[in-house]
């Protein structure tokens, strides 16, 4: 085994990759528990001139396991959701995590806690999971540290919330390069979170941490930062610019935001044919927010031809998803019966409660207009 490594990083040996996996291989056919993991490991990421193969790879990642090695736990864990059924999938993880947690080991114990917590393949607890994710979180593991800031930001099982501790926890993963921590950093000191005070020029450092060490994931928060000027100079360009590298990575809701902040003279001067093209190109990406401001931009005939069909079109798509303005809108053409609707009363009630339950007050409103009680 060790040869075959010599001799695939050419190490005292001139590098050779077919020798090097000769050996390893053979090893492995011979038992050695850390050949198992190497040639698992080489075929789940077609390394070394192997040819990929994902059940091969984690068969040879599983035989490692089983003859002790659980450092091969993570790569079997990743590896088997890209090759077996939803179902299959989870009784080989929730197995072999059973097996690396009770053996005390780091990743499986935050892992199986946290499949614990959400019922993913096990029956769900999530007071015992919580202690699993705490068990991994106390021997430095930096997944099961992140499980754990998790637990503190949403109070799960035994473990009450806590935003102060999820931050400080945050604050530790962020110094070992934690994209997430970076970026829920920013997203708690931006919004105010129970014992952590509102603070947008921390909020600002984060995301900008974040977005600098390529986390695309907070391009959008932190344009809203540039875009608002809340701990920074307000700078709509920049702010713009971040949008359309959110585009490029595939973060759809940013036509969103582009098209809002060209709809209002609040950040620049008002530009309507590029508002109605940013919130085409987002509603036919699914964009619910989009989906709905285009959708009021045709009832009104805003920059467009009055649409009434397009606009309820829209609605509708908005409201299947869940968006509480679409809701609300389509309650209204349902009670007042406009736009091409009868009266129906029951129909509008269905959207208005839907709506409601999102805390959205003017439906809430409308059911107690109606003498309505809403539904819990």
């Amino acid at each position: 085994y060790n040869l075959g490594l010599f001799y695939l990083k050419g190490r005292t040996v001139t590098r050779n990759i077919k020798t090097g996996i000769e050996l390893i291989t053979k090893a492995a056919e011979g038992g050695n528990k850390y050949a198992h993991y190497s040639i698992g490991s080489f075929l789940c990421r077609g390394k070394y001139e192997l040819k990929k193969d994902l059940k091969a790879g984690t068969t040879w990642l599983r035989k490692s396991i089983d003859n002790g090695h659980l450092d091969a736990v993570q790569n079997y864990h990743h590896f088997t959701g890209f090759c077996y059924p939803r179902k299959e999938r989870f009784a080989f993880q929730i197995e072999v995590l059973r097996k690396g947690a009770e053996a005390g080991h780091a990743y499986s114990m935050g892992w199986y806690g946290r499949k614990m917590i959400n019922g993913d393949g096990i029956k769900k607890d999530r007071v015992e999971g919580a202690k699993w994710v705490q068990k991994s979180a106390a021997l430095n593991d930096y997944h099961g540290l992140a499980d754990l800031a998790d637990i503190y930001r949403h109070g799960v099982g035994d473990v009450k919330q806590d935003f102060a501790k999820a931050v400080e926890i945050h604050k530790g993963l962020t110094k070992r390069g934690h994209l997430v921590s970076m970026h829920n950093l920013g997203a708690i000191y931006s919004k105010g979170k129970g014992n952590v005070k509102q603070d947008f020029e921390l909020a600002a450092k984060y995301f900008q941490m974040s977005v600098d060490h390529e986390n695309d994931r907070s391009l959008i928060a932190l344009s809203n930062i540039y875009r608002d000027g809340v701990g920074v100079e307000q700078d709509i360009e920049k702010a713009i610019k971040l949008l359309k590298r959110a585009v490029d990575a595939k973060h759809y809701s940013a036509y969103s935001y582009l098209g809002y902040i060209h709809d209002r003279d609040t950040y620049r001067k008002k530009d309507l044919e590029k508002s109605i093209h940013y919130y085409t190109k987002g509603a036919d990406l699914g964009e619910k927010y989009s989906q709905n401001a285009l959708a009021n931009f045709y009832l009104e005939g805003k920059g467009v031809p009055k649409d009434t069909e397009a606009a309820i079109k829209l609605y509708r798509l908005a409201a299947k998803q869940k968006y509480r303005h679409a809701q609300f809108k389509l309650g209204t053409f349902h009670e007042k019966g406009i736009y091409g609707f009868k009266v129906d009363i029951k129909a509008a009630t269905e959207f208005y409660q839907a709506a409601a339950k999102q805390d959205y007050e003017k439906a809430q409103e409308a059911l107690k207009r109606l003498g309505i009680e809403l539904q819990k």
